[in-house]
């Protein structure tokens, strides 16, 4: 999920209708998702800090972006009802699943360590920073904290130990595969030898296969996805983290630093400045459960996915921080400390002149080694190029399957206005069908380093289109 404010920002340093086929199953009134994918909303607009930016005088271009708020209350309740079989997840095929028993216990070991009667959404979060809690205990917090911060509705819901442990308990009800997702990516970080534990055992590199999982940090990952593509980007992110001697779980991270910007206002140096400070994370199980999106394990995943919240959301002060949305301008900022824009495709069909214009920001990008993305209304995802007519996209759940951008839902087979992915969530998309119209594709977003004029051409698809 993505959310976005309308004030402009300074970019100092990194938040779909078609049909079903017969054969594609779905929730009532709403088509379903990926094996391990939950689609998330969320109830309000985290507060980033926001500062104004200069305006790129480029038509048809916009520094502000649109604003995202809650989807309507029948997406949400049949969001809530889509299970997620976390066991199609390569990290839970070797976790067994622990019984009923066991995930009470984890309920009422947190309630009697920390002498509390009930437990809210804000509360979780700030137990999910404590590194006390450990185990299953940890990635109970973790699965309160997705379930209620990618959901539409109060934060502030309060639950009592034994509703918890009905929640938990039930199979359906969402509580239950968030905790076993979130317990199984702590178990294999575990598991790995020391030499492996930050960053797994293949390191980091263009491969690096990630899995979105059930929390609504979208904006993050596509920027991830993007820098592993490019090159240097996974030595970048690499050298981003620098473990604290002495210090067990704790890490610096150092963001790069900021562009300068033409006729800088006082304001504006101020918070550029501001984020080339390095940042300090401590990492706790219930963050690992949360952001350890990788399909080998490691710790530098979830380590940058707290580091990113701190610095653009202050995750301590801020519930919603990276779980339940956030700003893909601000996030792609921090991670390359260049000023990003959005480019909307004006037209319901775009013209040659258009289709030229976004292909030239693709070139653009991959000439300079800048990772770029594109939106749709509910969901941020990684452009990796572009060829015969096509573009080239990444989608954060990483998976295979049939993607709907126009309703953010997913099949198994092939149906009206779905896109088959690969096993990695790649994909291809005609770029005469880049816009809200047709396809739920229509925000680029980038950086724009070269704006030099483009000569109006026809491109013509030669890939498959949607079904």
């Amino acid at each position: 999920m993505k959310i976005q404010n309308i004030t402009t920002f300074i970019v100092a340093a990194f938040f779909a209708g078609a049909s079903l086929s017969p054969t594609a199953s779905a929730s009532p009134g709403h088509p379903p998702h990926p094996p391990h994918v939950v689609h998330h909303t969320v109830a309000h607009v985290a507060e980033s800090n926001k500062v104004a930016t200069h305006e790129h005088q480029v038509a048809n271009e916009k520094s502000a972006p649109k604003t995202h708020t809650a989807a309507k209350a029948a997406s949400t309740t049949a969001h809530q009802s889509v299970k997620t079989k976390v066991s199609q997840h390569p990290a839970a095929e070797r976790q067994l699943k622990p019984s009923t028993a066991a995930l009470e216990k984890s309920v009422a070991n947190v309630f009697a360590n920390k002498k509390i009667t009930s437990l809210t959404g804000y509360q979780a979060i700030n137990l999910s920073h404590d590194p006390n809690i450990k185990g299953q205990e940890a990635a109970m917090i973790a699965a309160l904290v997705v379930k209620v911060n990618t959901a539409a509705g109060p934060k502030d819901v309060t639950f009592t130990q034994a509703e918890l442990q009905k929640k938990f308990a039930d199979k359906t009800s969402g509580f239950y595969d968030s905790y076993i997702n979130a317990l199984n990516k702590i178990n294999q970080t575990k598991a790995l030898p020391p030499s492996q534990e930050l960053f797994g055992p293949k390191g980091i590199n263009a491969d690096t296969k990630i899995y979105q999982g059930n929390a609504g940090d979208c904006f993050f990952l596509s920027a991830v996805n993007g820098l592993l593509k490019v090159p240097g980007g996974p030595e970048q992110l690499k050298n981003m983290i620098q473990k604290v001697k002495g210090q067990p779980n704790q890490y610096i991270v150092k963001f790069p630093d900021a562009e300068v910007l033409p006729n800088e206002t006082p304001k504006q140096l101020e918070y550029r400045l501001s984020q080339s400070k390095p940042v300090t994370v401590t990492l706790t199980d219930a963050e690992i459960g949360m952001y350890s999106h990788l399909e080998k394990g490691g710790k530098w995943l979830a380590i940058l996915s707290v580091a990113e919240a701190t610095k653009l959301h202050k995750l301590h002060l801020d519930p919603e921080a990276t779980i339940g949305g956030g700003n893909s301008i601000q996030t792609l900022g921090l991670f390359t400390g260049k000023n990003y824009v959005q480019y909307r495709v004006p037209s319901n069909t775009p013209t040659a002149a258009e289709q030229q214009t976004i292909i030239h920001k693709i070139r653009n990008a991959e000439k300079n080694s800048m990772p770029i993305a594109i939106e749709t209304d509910d969901h941020v995802l990684a452009i990796l190029g572009y060829k015969n007519g096509n573009l080239i996209i990444k989608n954060p759940w990483g998976s295979a399957g049939w993607y709907n951008p126009k309703q953010g839902a997913w099949s198994s087979s092939s149906a009206p206005g779905y896109y088959q992915m690969k096993d990695d969530g790649i994909f291809q998309v005609p770029i005469t069908q880049i816009s809200k119209s047709s396809t739920g594709f229509y925000d680029i977003i980038y950086h724009p380093e070269d704006e030099t004029p483009v000569t109006p051409t026809n491109p013509t698809p030669t890939a498959p289109s949607a079904s």
